[in-house]
Order: structure tokens, then sequence, then C-alpha cells
């Protein structure tokens, strides 16, 4: 239960801060000009993205061998 429970709330998270995000960082104009600010939001856009695949993956293991546990 535990392992679901944290998975909708990296869901609600993905939908409340990363796609946002990554639409605003993408969706802004060319410059010719690297924009330092823009920079270190993509840099830590993509090391929270990072940090959450990670914790994707431990949840994806814990619940594939939850599954395959028999039952007793």
């Amino acid at each position: 239960m535990i392992t679901v429970s944290v998975y909708v709330l990296i869901l609600v998270i993905t939908f409340i801060y990363f796609v946002p995000e990554l639409l605003s960082i993408t969706g802004t104009a060319f410059s010719a000009e690297v924009d330092s600010s823009l920079t270190k939001r993509a840099r830590l856009w993509e090391i929270l993205s990072l940090a959450r695949l990670a914790v994707l993956i431990v949840l994806s293991v814990t619940l594939f061998m939850g599954l395959s546990k028999p039952k007793q």
C-alpha cells in the first residue's frame, strides 16, 4: 500500500511541478545569449527529474517483488 501511495504522490508532484516547469523552460523564446536563471532552472529540473526516476525504479522493483511472492 505504501508503494502505491508514494507512486500516486509522485504523479501529483509531476503534474504540479515537473510538467508545467518543463513547458515553461522549453517554451522560452530562443536567445543568442545564455540566460543564467533559465540554465539554473533547467539544471534543477533535470536533477529532480533524475531523483524522481530513481524513486520510481525503486518503487517498481518493490512492487514487483511484492507481487511475485507466493500467497501464504
